[in-house]
């Protein structure tokens, strides 16, 4: 039963905080919505405590009178915030306060120290206002700050505007529970200090680790390091690269017989199983262009088992496209290996990348291949030899490099 009404309570309490929250409100906004509401519902608390305090104990008129029409002005704020009056609510929230509590400190005295609740205005106005009315902010808490100096001062020669009798024990109670309430408000304002400080360290550690998870998803993480220690242009030289470059054959005409979305599913399919593979190998995926897919070994950084790693991923990816698509769709494949230079270049989108006349040789292989093959060139075959199988496939013209000795790789030698 207990436990059924703290529920019911808190409920209760949620619903006022929640007050001119709608489903079209933004996140920011509701933040402040939520904290003016919680705000203005603890000081309302606090105020009707002190006021039923003051009407038991000491029944002195003003007092009660004043403190009364801070809590029917205080209800106006929920309603304002109802109303969707989110910008003239936190300035008025902040001038009743400052007009309250300005009275009741020169109402009742130095004694009871009710200026100290102007340093926590000042304080929660800072919170409850976005930066676009941060104009309006910094005026309020200037107000709420120069009247605390002005009643401050006024104190040290005067005392209250007019002296009413209470016994010393119940001045002394009331005081405590001023203190108490001031000593809530600060220890909530710290907390929502406190939690909005390491909300917002954990939300920048979240999105720095995303950054930093799509970088290293473009490029390798040698280069993003040295990108990161403000590198802007990147050229470094591999004397020994293996690049293999794989290509859909008849894929145009097969692209015409499917709709555009299923076209970009197939190659999403084919090509996320690919980089699966070229991970595993730890080779570097370069680029996808169109039905194109392009990995290379030994870069960014050098590898004497880069061309083995590569010879073994072509012969996974032609095995992963027979076992998935038998003969409807073949790949072809094609390998070299020699000096290329690996870098990044440009301001704006920048990718890394392979240049060099050993990418245009890998290219022309892979061009000139057969479907379902993995034609290579007469460098990978000499130094894989011992390791692998091939078939000589003969000399073929190709352009801009004339005649070249070709092989295909056919699979892995039996130790």
């Amino acid at each position: 039963m207990n436990m059924g009404v703290f529920r019911s309570i808190q409920k209760f309490l949620s619903k006022i905080a929640h007050l001119g929250v709608t489903p079209k409100t933004s996140t920011l906004e509701t933040k402040y919505i939520i904290l003016v509401n919680s705000s203005a519902l603890v000081v309302l608390m606090i105020s009707a405590f002190l006021n039923l305090v003051v009407a038991i104990e000491i029944f002195y008129g003003p007092i009660l009178l004043l403190g009364a029409i801070y809590e029917v002005l205080l209800l106006f704020v929920f309603f304002l915030n109802y109303k969707n009056k989110l910008s003239f609510v936190r300035a008025y929230f902040a001038t009743i306060s400052i007009l309250f509590l300005t009275s009741l400190s020169l109402l009742v005295g130095k004694e009871m120290d009710f200026q100290l609740y102007l340093l926590t205005v000042a304080l929660l106005t800072y919170f409850i206002g976005p930066p676009k009315e941060k104009r309006t902010t910094l005026t309020l808490v200037a107000i709420a700050f120069l009247v605390f100096i002005a009643i401050e001062y006024w104190f040290i020669d005067h005392d209250s505007f007019h002296k009413f009798a209470a016994p010393k024990e119940v001045m002394a109670f009331t005081k405590m529970v001023m203190h108490v309430g001031l000593g809530i408000l600060v220890t909530g304002f710290s907390y929502y200090i406190y939690n909005t400080y390491m909300s917002a360290e954990i939300e920048l550690d979240q999105e720095r680790a995303k950054s930093e998870g799509l970088l290293l998803n473009i490029l390798p993480k040698s280069i993003a390091e040295r990108l990161k220690g403000k590198e802007t242009f990147i050229a470094d030289r591999f004397d020994q690269a293996a690049i293999l470059f794989a290509d859909i054959v008849g894929f145009t005409e097969l692209a015409e017989s499917m709709s555009p979305e299923q076209v970009v599913n197939l190659l999403n399919d084919i090509f996320s199983e690919f980089d699966r593979e070229s991970e595993k190998f730890g080779l570097e995926k370069i680029k996808t262009i169109g039905d194109a897919y392009m990995v290379a070994g030994g870069i960014p950084s050098e590898d004497e088992e880069s061309l083995k790693k590569i010879a073994h991923l072509a012969l996974s990816m032609q095995t992963i496209m027979r076992n998935k698509y038998g003969d409807r769709i073949r790949l072809r494949i094609g390998m070299h290996t020699g000096p290329a230079v690996a870098g990044i270049i440009g301001q704006r989108k920048f990718t890394y990348d392979l240049w060099g006349d050993s990418v245009n040789t890998a290219s022309r292989m892979e061009s000139h291949g057969l479907g379902g093959s993995i034609n290579v060139s007469k460098d990978v075959y000499e130094k894989l030899n011992d390791s692998f199988d091939f078939e000589f496939r003969g000399k073929i013209s190709m352009k801009g490099k004339g005649e070249l000795e070709t092989y295909l790789l056919t699979g892995i030698k039996n130790s």
